[in-house]
């Protein structure tokens, strides 16, 4: 009881520390220093458990640590709490359930939120691709194995990159990064430049 009150006085004593540690969380993300953002955003959520920067900070550190399954289960967890913007978070959501490979889920998902309510102008298009390309991968599986040995050459996975439909592209980018340094960030320079690409893929292709 005296060790919950001495938390509480901390919070009196110190207005605007939630914040202050999110901020820092923030810088930390933005310097590249994952390790030390995802401690500042737990400590902001050790004093307010829902802060919703809080948590969104926690699943974009864990992102940009590769820890896909614990990034995932903070925003599912999210969007059943109602926490944060839930667009924002949907989407992050929806990207790590396609970079893990759980399409009969996003099917399922975005399916059922489309029956329910009409999508966001700057969102819909993304998630309607998604949703198609979840779609196929559930009804006829992956259509080309991505192994250790690719063998189209580097030029067509950039051509189906910059000119295929989503699904393809997707597939490119799974490819392009079993690549050389040099072709990834080549091909990474030229899809990002290119305005019409879809702003999801260009956030997986990022994490690749």
């Amino acid at each position: 009881m005296k060790e919950e009150q001495k938390k509480q006085e901390k919070v009196v004593l110190f207005p605007g520390v939630v914040d202050k540690l999110v901020g820092k969380g923030m810088e930390a993300l933005k310097e590249k220093q994952f390790s030390a953002a995802l401690s500042f955003f737990e400590q902001a959520l050790a004093i307010e458990p829902d802060h919703p920067q809080g948590r969104f900070g926690v699943a974009l550190s864990l992102i940009e640590q590769s820890r896909l399954e614990e990034a995932k289960e903070v925003t599912e967890k999210m969007l059943k709490e109602d926490i944060g913007n839930y667009y924002d978070i949907l989407q992050v959501h929806i990207s790590l359930l396609v970079q893990l490979g759980y399409y009969d889920e996003v099917v399922a998902m975005l399916e059922g939120i489309m029956a329910e309510e009409k999508l966001p102008a700057n969102l819909a298009e993304s998630l309607y691709h998604l949703l198609h390309f979840s779609r196929q991968m559930v009804d006829d599986g992956v259509p080309v194995e991505i192994g250790e040995d690719i063998q189209i050459p580097p030029e067509d996975l950039i051509h189906m990159l910059n000119e295929g439909s989503p699904e393809k592209q997707w597939l490119a980018i799974q490819m392009l990064g079993k690549l050389s340094n040099q072709v990834f960030l080549e091909a990474v320079k030229i899809f990002l430049k290119t305005e019409k690409h879809d702003p999801v893929l260009k956030a997986l292709f990022y994490k690749c």
